[in-house]
């Protein structure tokens, strides 16, 4: 089973965005992680209609990142931020995309589904940061039984380090989103998760 978290941005997408996101799809990522905040709400959950069938049919988990707390729709799940997520209610199940240790300690006993961690290396999408790196990866895996998932900077050569530290998979947007031939590159990130 593939281990890659697909993050969208239809900004970073040359041509049909919902045509590249079925490409993604039939490559069979573990995940796609819909992140499209700026849709309005009925924008949004239009192309939720569109892209769960292909989603289920393909066994890829589709997750919801949305700017509001809690929403439900069948068969996927909602990430949400560390600000939005520590006042959850005890029972209601979300992931979380986590920037330093004490957020997941915070969260480590909630109904959090996996801890979204990053930024790994340097990335485009978070120009001037620091990349946290591969110790502080190991070290965020040892503090919970939740699986991290890495996200930043993540290319198909550097998947065996990642995945060396215990992480349970790994996120990659811009090379995705940008790739000519996205079911190619998946397939080259299946090839390193070996």
């Amino acid at each position: 089973m593939s281990r890659l978290f697909v993050v969208t941005d239809r900004r970073l997408v040359a041509g049909d965005f919902l045509t590249h996101l079925k490409k993604i799809i039939s490559a069979q990522p573990q995940a796609l992680i819909l992140r499209e905040k700026d849709l309005s709400f009925s924008a949004y959950f239009s192309l939720v209609d569109q892209l769960a069938p292909l989603c289920r049919a393909a066994c890829v988990q589709l997750i919801l990142n949305w700017r509001a707390p809690v929403i439900r729709y069948p068969g996927t799940y909602v990430q949400l931020p560390f600000a939005v997520a520590k006042d959850q209610p005890v029972g209601t199940p979300f992931a979380v995309s986590v920037h330093r240790p004490d957020e997941i300690r915070i969260l480590n006993e909630s109904s959090t589904l996996y801890f979204l961690l990053g930024n790994i290396f340097e990335t485009s999408c978070k120009p001037g940061k620091a990349a946290a790196g591969l110790d502080f990866l190991a070290r965020c895996v040892q503090l919970t039984d939740k699986p991290v998932i890495a996200i930043g900077g993540i290319t198909p050569e550097r998947v065996p380090a990642v995945l060396s530290t215990g992480a349970a998979g790994y996120a990659v947007r811009s090379p995705l989103m940008t790739a000519d031939d996205p079911t190619s590159l998946i397939q080259l990130f299946h090839q390193f998760e070996q």
